[in-house]
């Protein structure tokens, strides 16, 4: 069975959640590398030095809107696929993140255990 190896970036402001993920993302061998960063500033750092294949990006970050920094990178020409993974449900969000060029939107809840699978299809 073929592993496909990314580079991750996990941007979120739950410690607990970051961990979990990242178990989850090495347990299932679809990366080489996962950086994780829990605020805005630390994520467009870490844009700019790693240059992640895929970004894991919630909403709702402690110092700024998770949705800004998809702006960004879309503004920036990164070459990154962006995940929303959120407990945000409303559709206004997943319209606009989906419009800013999100490949994914997950819930937190609903969606974590597929992660891996839904990695492997992009």
């Amino acid at each position: 069975m073929k592993r496909f190896r990314q580079k991750i970036l996990i941007v979120d402001d739950s410690r607990l959640f970051l961990n979990r993920l990242v178990l989850l993302l090495m347990e299932s061998g679809s990366t080489n590398e996962i950086i994780t960063v829990e605020d805005y500033e630390e994520a467009l750092a870490q844009l700019i030095k790693s240059k992640p294949d895929i970004v894991f990006l919630d909403i709702h970050l402690r110092n700024r809107c998770g949705i800004d920094l998809l702006k960004v990178i879309r503004l920036s020409g990164w070459d990154c696929k962006v995940i929303m993974l959120t407990n945000e449900t409303k559709e206004a969000y997943r319209q606009q993140c989906e419009q800013l060029g999100s490949v994914l939107y997950l819930d937190k809840s609903n969606d974590f255990e597929e992660i891996p699978e839904l990695l492997k299809a992009l």
